[in-house]
């Protein structure tokens, strides 16, 4: 009967593997070993893009497996016991209800799969990424388009009535060229009136003078 320690051997196994191979093993690479419901384990290690967690699952579900118990995650160089990233957390988790009761095995206790993303960090790159089955995430890592949001009824304001024009003014001024039109008037009207006057004024002597010859002639005797 499989148990933890067999999962933990498993991935060991490979890491030990891969040292021995004389290949390039840079601090970051990691092997992960899963085992399923059915008591089978599969391994996986990282390799350029790929999470060691990923090429586990991947290898699982080639054999028909879909259903995680135990998960063990470690260094490749140090074959320290590490917490699987967040996305690859989500990606297991989506891939059936009961992997949320998945153990993933660290050296003091056992932690379940849907609790260790509140200890898990994001793989590097992606700090500021959210992880699937996060708030705004599926679980497949695609983006939910967030719900349409109603917006409030703004209240129907009441139509102020428009403003009355205001009446022109009139224009009370009289134009400078009327004005001086009338002024031109005004004075030849006064001139010829003054005219008038001096010529009546003349007749008047004129017959007073006349009226005072006829009666004394023009010396006085």
């Amino acid at each position: 009967m499989m148990n933890t320690n067999d999962t933990i051997n498993a991935a060991h196994t490979v890491a030990i593997q891969m040292l021995e191979s004389n290949s390039f093993i840079s601090p970051e690479d990691t092997v992960c070993s899963v085992r399923t419901r059915s008591g089978r384990i599969f391994t996986g290690a990282s390799h350029m893009n790929v999470h060691a967690e990923i090429e586990a699952i991947r290898n699982m579900q080639a054999a028909g497996e879909g259903i995680v118990d135990e998960l063990v995650l470690i260094s490749t160089q140090t074959r320290v016991q590490l917490l699987p990233c967040n996305n690859c957390v989500g990606y297991i988790l989506s891939l059936h209800p009961e992997n949320a009761n998945c153990a993933v095995i660290m050296p003091d206790r056992a932690i379940r799969l849907a609790d260790v993303g509140m200890f898990a960090s994001p793989p590097p790159g992606m700090m500021n990424q959210p992880f699937p089955g996060a708030p705004g995430m599926g679980m497949n890592g695609s983006m939910i388009a967030p719900p349409p949001v109603n917006p409030i009824p703004l209240k129907p304001q009441e139509a102020k009535p428009e403003p009355e024009p205001e009446p022109e003014e009139e224009d009370d001024e009289i134009p400078v060229a009327a004005v001086s039109e009338n002024a031109s008037g005004d004075m030849l009207k006064n001139r010829v009136n003054s005219l008038l006057r001096v010529a009546s004024d003349d007749d008047e002597e004129i017959d007073r003078l006349t009226e005072k010859k006829k009666r004394f002639g023009f010396f006085r005797k």
